[in-house]
């Protein structure tokens, strides 16, 4: 493939081959990066509230830990 043809081939819209696994079939290449940075901001939203979560846990593990060996220590 030439530089041209990859030039060209970055303008037109993508997954014009009619992929039907392809959620972004018939999108422009813009659009689909606009579509993947959307949803790459969404995952780092889940996985910053997944990680608060486990956090979280991992406090209340230790509390419970805690009143478990001051109550084995009476």
């Amino acid at each position: 493939m030439t530089p041209k043809d990859k030039r060209q081939q970055d303008t037109t819209p993508a997954g014009h081959a009619g992929s039907h696994d392809d959620p972004l079939a018939g999108m422009t290449t813009k659009a689909r990066l606009d579509t993947l940075e959307r949803d790459v901001d969404v995952l780092r939203r889940d996985l910053a509230a997944t990680r608060a979560w486990c956090i979280g846990l991992e406090e209340e593990l230790g509390r419970l830990r805690a009143m478990l060996h001051d109550k084995n220590s009476e």
